[in-house]
């Protein structure tokens, strides 16, 4: 398995796997990476899928309960975790066995996705949020961990390797900067760009926009309902009580996937050097974007 050792400048190494030019996280249900990569292309894509493509810690466990709820139509919690619909993690049979109509979730690059959904055009949700406070939710979301990521170094340290994509999934600016590129080189995928800080001020009526766009008729009671049962703090306390297969590998204190549902948590982490560096890097790259029009200025 072609594990590697990302080291920060402070000598503190981190955990991930090298595959295909690209970087991942130990997948759980395969010892063989780049046969899972292959497998996942090949994956059948049924016609009412819905994908939620998204940078790791921008929401994703949120976002996909509430759409699970849209769906059914149903203010109920879906039996299944994510993880269960995750095509990073999942085997094909584990993911075929899952019903329809499936949320599948992936922080895959576009070129590690199923075929499928290209070529059957199915819906692409894409969540954002502000990188400066990613970047701290990952930050504290790996060092949550005992094994899995092996990481112990500081919030400047991890930022370095942030920014210089040796992580696992690589760097959120240039993931971004793909998820653009690749809809911009597919004018064809339906798409709907959702924002973790519009479903934080206004969950009911951004709930509203999915509804529209998956094709249901509007129902602002059930988008209502839905946003309150999936209000931050009580719906951590659903996942947590769910099986947990990575539980054991919790560092003590660590909370889970879901850490504060906030807003500006950057500032407590961010020097105004660093601050000024990341910016930098931000406008370079994604500057004109929707990104850059939102979040160069928080």
């Amino acid at each position: 398995m072609p594990v590697i050792h990302a080291i920060d400048s402070g000598g503190n190494t981190m955990k991930a796997l090298y595959v295909e030019g690209c970087f991942f996280p130990f997948f759980p249900f395969t010892k063989d990476p780049k046969r899972h990569l292959s497998n996942i292309r090949n994956l059948p894509i049924r016609d009412d899928d819905l994908l939620l493509w998204g940078y790791p810690r921008t929401g994703c466990h949120w976002l996909w309960e509430m759409i699970c709820m849209l769906s059914k139509g149903s203010v109920q919690y879906d039996a299944n975790t994510k993880e269960n619909y995750m095509l990073d993690f999942m085997t094909p049979e584990m993911l075929e066995a899952m019903p329809s109509p499936r949320t599948l979730n992936s922080h895959f690059y576009f070129h590690h996705l199923p075929a499928q959904t290209k070529e059957k055009k199915i819906k692409f949700v894409v969540l954002h949020r502000d990188p400066k406070d990613t970047v701290v939710s990952y930050y504290s979301f790996m060092k949550g961990f005992a094994e899995l990521f092996d990481y112990n170094g500081t919030f400047s340290h991890f930022l370095e390797l942030f920014l210089e994509g040796t992580l696992p999934y690589g760097s959120f600016i240039d993931f971004e900067q793909h998820i653009m590129q690749t809809l911009e080189d597919n004018p064809d995928i339906p798409v709907l760009h959702v924002f973790y800080e519009d479903l934080l001020k206004n969950c009911a009526e951004e709930l509203l926009k999915v509804q529209r766009f998956l094709g249901y008729a509007a129902d602002e009671k059930l988008c209502s309902g839905i946003a309150a049962a999936c209000e931050f703090k009580k719906l951590k306390q659903v996942i947590v009580d769910r099986p947990d297969p990575l539980r054991g590998d919790h560092k003590e204190g660590f909370e889970g996937v879901c850490r504060k549902g906030v807003i500006g948590d950057w500032k407590n982490f961010f020097s105004k050097e660093e601050e000024a560096a990341f910016n930098e890097v931000f406008r370079a790259k994604l500057g004109g974007t929707i990104l850059a029009e939102r979040y160069l200025k928080a």
